[in-house]
């Protein structure tokens, strides 16, 4: 039986400890500091290559770093997307796969199986993430002395500053929407964002109070939540809205309803087909 070994940056060992036995291991390049980037990097490269890896897939599209990790790595056979302008990083790989610009993510992923010569089923649904219940509870608790009920409210994560200001909605809309929401639904809305975007986030906020709509129906929770904490408000959430960024992922592998705010990214090339 094959093995796969998943390899990633360290910021995203929060979420992979929840994907349970999709990877056999899971090797993680530290991002901290320079020296440590460049240790990892090949610590890792030299375990996989004492491992004389059988098969390596480099999903990265454009990356020069990601094609060098997978040439010192030594794998007996390698796939990753050739490119037009880096003809070096196109012959890292014993075979070179198309990267077709128009066409949905999923398919160029399949795309790299198929450059083998094998064909690839329609593969339906996402991986889940699954959640330990002692997690869910302390939250649960937490956000019950808020008077906040599981599956009674809406998530509204409206700041992308993690993947770049170009994707934010801007604000008048998120205070526009947000307003609207309240007025046909009972339920409240939680604010989300890391810690620098809570002015942002308080913007919002503050134009809503001043409309009379007060805390107990708008709660900003930006920069208040380690991630894991996040995952399970997300868990107990009725629905998120988002921009896209990491949040889609993580509500849609957490099995909830979720509404992605795309640009400039086409959803036709990123958004999820359910």
């Amino acid at each position: 039986k094959a093995k796969i070994t998943f390899i990633t940056f360290d910021m995203n060992q929060g979420l992979i400890k929840y994907m349970d036995g999709l990877f056999d291991d899971v090797l993680l390049i530290k991002t901290c500091s320079a020296r440590s980037f460049i240790a990892t990097s090949f610590d890792t490269a030299f375990s996989l290559r004492k491992k004389r890896v059988d098969l390596y897939f480099d999903l990265e599209f454009f990356s020069r770093y990601s094609a060098l990790m997978c040439f010192f790595s030594g794998p007996r056979t390698s796939v990753g997307y050739e490119s037009l302008v880096l003809s070096s990083r196109t012959s890292m790989y014993s075979h070179p796969a198309k990267f077709i610009p128009m066409a949905h993510i999923k398919e160029n992923f399949v795309n790299q199986v198929r450059t083998l010569g094998l064909e690839v089923q329609d593969i339906e649904g996402y991986p889940e993430i699954r959640l330990p219940e002692e997690l869910v509870d302390r939250v649960r608790n937490k956000i019950a002395g808020l008077k906040l009920l599981p599956n009674r409210f809406f998530i509204f994560h409206g700041s992308a500053s993690e993947a770049g200001a170009h994707r934010v909605w801007p604000k008048h809309q998120w205070t526009a929407l947000t307003k609207r929401i309240l007025q046909e639904s009972s339920m409240p809305v939680v604010l989300t964002g890391l810690v620098k975007d809570k002015p942002f986030t308080q913007g919002i906020v503050d134009e809503l109070k001043a409309e009379g709509m007060g805390e107990s129906l708008v709660m900003d929770f930006t920069g208040s939540l380690d991630f894991d904490e996040f995952l399970a408000l997300i868990h107990l959430s009725r629905l998120v809205v988002t921009v896209d960024t990491g949040t889609p992922h993580f509500s849609i592998g957490l099995k909830k309803p979720t509404v992605i705010i795309f640009g400039p990214e086409s959803p036709e090339r990123y958004g999820y087909r359910l």
